[in-house]
């Protein structure tokens, strides 16, 4: 499965939501874990649409790419 592939045509690509979810049935608008934030903004924000504490908003509750070696 190509990982930008977004098959169902939701703006979420299909490898991220196999990844979360199992499949395909969830769509951008979707919020599992009720915490206010969208699919669609958690996956742009790269964090966990399962988990309530992954908020977008606070900034070390996802990984950043180190500028260090």
């Amino acid at each position: 499965m190509p990982i930008f592939a977004d098959s169902d045509g939701d703006g979420l690509s299909d490898f991220w939501e196999v990844e979360n979810f199992g499949g395909l049935a969830q769509n951008a608008a979707g919020d599992p874990d009720g915490d206010g934030f969208g699919n669609i903004v958690e996956f742009h924000q790269y964090t966990n649409p399962n988990v309530t504490d992954s908020n977008p908003n606070d900034l070390n509750s996802y990984p950043r790419a180190s500028l260090s070696g």
